[in-house]
């Protein structure tokens, strides 16, 4: 997954991160790296806070990729 999403649903980005999340995990990538790796393939800034939808987007990122790389399976 070495391209940036672009265009797509919510629940289609939500996918994509969630999925990218299990592929890192099983690379046994750190969580910083991690994030880090999901941040530049969705293109959201997820360490400088914006206003309006991206805000949404970012925090929704965030969320998605703590549940998945952190779930208990």
């Amino acid at each position: 997954m070495g391209t940036a999403l672009t265009g797509g649903t919510t629940a289609d980005l939500e996918g994509f991160v969630r999925a990218y999340v299990r592929e890192l995990r099983r690379a046994d990538v750190s969580p910083e790296q991690a994030l880090r790796r999901v941040k530049d393939a969705v293109g959201v800034s997820l360490a400088t806070p914006v206003s309006g939808a991206p805000e949404r987007i970012r925090d929704s990122v965030v969320a998605w990729f703590v549940a998945e790389y952190y779930r208990a399976d």
